[in-house]
């Protein structure tokens, strides 16, 4: 089943040096994250007990490649994980491929909004671990500077973390 999401998905060596994924409190992913803890950290150690980050989808943690068997699945799953307006779990788990981008998404959320920075060299390799895709090659209408991990991002990729200031957001609390 795997050569078939490797066959799509984007090679970790052309993937950016970091990606950053951002963590707000209507976040479908799952960590053990302190909601309440507004301090930045070298290593979140929430992180390290849950292995990473875990897309919202309860069959992530199952055995949802078994799921996904051809481009249309992967299709229907991105396109399904892109509009907001469906709230369904996903099994993935969106990143943006520069740190400006990631502060304009995250200040648009109320409440705590954490930054996490991925380290795309220290990710496991991809062949059966870690599978990312860009949906700008699925469809040119996606957004060329987000890449969709598959099930979850290892916790040792995930380098640092930052909160974002409320003076950086767009929202109104």
């Amino acid at each position: 089943m795997h050569e078939y999401l490797d066959r799509w998905a984007v090679p970790h060596e052309q993937l950016p040096k970091n990606l950053f994924f951002v963590r707000h409190e209507n976040s479908q992913c799952d960590s053990e994250d302190e909601w309440n803890s507004d301090m930045e950290g070298e290593r979140p150690s929430e992180l390290s007990m849950m292995g990473g980050i875990t897309a919202a989808c309860p069959k992530a943690l199952i055995n949802c490649l078994c799921k996904i068997t051809n481009i249309v699945d992967i299709y229907r799953r991105m396109n399904r994980h892109l509009r907001w307006t469906d709230r369904r779990p996903s099994c993935f788990v969106s990143t943006f491929g520069n740190f400006h981008d990631a502060v304009v998404w995250g200040g648009q959320f109320p409440g705590i909004v954490r930054i996490y920075r991925i380290v795309t060299a220290e990710l496991p390799p991809m062949p059966p671990f870690v599978h990312v895709f860009r949906p700008s090659d699925f469809n040119i209408l996606w957004p060329k500077d987000e890449y969709l991990f598959l099930h979850q991002i290892p916790d040792r990729g995930i380098e640092c973390h930052v909160v974002l200031p409320d003076y950086l957001k767009t929202t109104r609390e």
